[in-house]
């Protein structure tokens, strides 16, 4: 991200670091996407390009794991993602950050809430009237 950037100046804090989170997300994707192109047309591929943006994404959000998380499974994700050369210890180790992440409302997209549009009463409760 260019924090030199005339958008970014006046963008606060708060955002700017939900944009790198999301961007470290999206490079992990991208690398395990690139991995599995690899290995589905049968050429060598190499896990370390995955493992390596893991090691970017758990870096970036350290201390709300941290928070978070349990000491135990907080050290746990952190030793999967530095040491492991498995796709699904990697793999698992993601889906407890997304899932985190959800929680937080980073990467939510259902944020209405559900509700029976035939009953009028749980419709108006809901819209407030």
């Amino acid at each position: 991200m260019d924090f030199n950037n005339e958008k970014t100046i006046g963008t606060p804090a708060i955002d700017v670091e939900r944009i790198n989170i999301l961007g470290k997300r999206d490079n992990f994707l991208e690398a395990l996407e690139h991995y599995h192109t690899l290995s589905f047309r049968g050429a060598g591929a190499n896990i370390n390009v995955v493992r390596s943006r893991m090691i970017t994404l758990f870096l970036q959000l350290y201390s709300t794991l941290r928070r978070h998380f349990s000491e135990e499974e907080f050290n746990n994700i952190k030793h999967i993602c530095g040491t492991s050369k498995k796709e699904e210890e990697l793999i698992e180790q993601f889906s407890k950050i997304s899932d985190l992440l959800d929680k937080l409302r980073i990467t939510r997209l259902d944020t209405k809430k559900v509700y029976d549009s035939t009953n009028v009463e749980a419709e108006n409760k809901e819209k407030g009237y």
